[in-house]
């Protein structure tokens, strides 16, 4: 009997090790799976917060692409379009400067004073630039079309220095222009203006009184000399001698020359 029992408990330690046994490994493997279930849960969390990620990121490149392109934008609309803008303001005011230039060209030749006028209250430049391609001013041609009340009306708007501006084209003062065509009125003027212009040379080297001589205007050729010589009287006795031409051949071939062309005139 007392075999049985030894036996008996024997086998209940078996029994009880091995149901322990399996106890454990069950729970080992629920474990196991509740850890695959876990960790499932946790790749597909860590999936969806890369995803989560990916799309921050994208959205954040997108935003600073947006940036970027609004800053393109600012660049191209504010700064090159105002240079741009410069330049074709700059072009504006000159073609419009050119277009001012031709009427004022056009009314001067016309002696239309009114319109002239007109012009340069609007850009009081004009009255002493160059308005023509050979570079002759308003002054220039005034007196070279004998428009002599306009020349009166002109001075008010140019002072005693403008009158000696040259033409650039061959340094002719508006004064060598009276020579050239004889206008001996306009001559008288411009003399009263300023004398200066008695002995200012073109770009020759010939001065007023020359050009009366070439184009044989005898009453200019007479005014100049007279004037050239009142106006040595207001001068120093020590610069008598170069004020005058520089030799008295000069004023005898004048002369000369100046009473062929009277005898021939009759």
């Amino acid at each position: 009997m007392s075999m049985n029992i030894l036996l008996s408990f024997d086998m209940y330690l078996q029994v009880k090790l091995i149901v322990r046994r399996r106890k454990l490994l069950g729970d080992g493997i629920g474990c196991w799976e509740m850890g695959l279930v876990v960790n499932s849960n946790s790749k597909a969390s860590d999936a969806k917060t890369k995803k989560e990620e990916i799309n921050v990121v994208s959205a954040e490149t997108d935003t600073i692409e947006e940036g970027a392109s609004l800053t393109g934008v600012i660049v191209d609309s504010d700064m090159v379009p105002r240079e741009t803008q410069t330049k074709n303001e700059d072009t504006q005011k000159s073609e419009e400067k050119t277009e001012l230039k031709k009427k004022l060209h056009s009314a001067t030749i016309k002696g239309d004073w009114e319109q002239v006028e007109g012009i340069i209250k609007e850009d009081a430049s004009l009255a002493k630039e160059a308005i023509n391609s050979d570079g002759s001013t308003v002054l220039h041609i005034a007196v070279g079309v004998g428009h002599n009340d306009f020349v009166k009306k002109l001075f008010s708007y140019i002072n005693d220095e403008q009158v000696l501006e040259k033409r650039t084209s061959d340094g002719s003062t508006a004064l060598h222009i009276t020579a050239i065509v004889g206008n001996q009125h306009a001559a008288e003027l411009l003399v009263k203006m300023n004398s200066k212009l008695l002995r200012i040379e073109d770009h020759k080297g010939v001065d007023p009184l020359h050009k009366a001589y070439e184009n044989m205007h005898l009453d200019t050729i007479v005014y100049l000399l007279k004037a050239m010589k009142d106006d040595v009287k207001t001068e120093s006795q020590s610069s008598l001698a170069s004020s005058v031409h520089p030799g008295d051949e000069i004023g005898v071939d004048l002369l000369a020359n100046a009473i062929t062309a009277k005898q021939y005139s009759k």
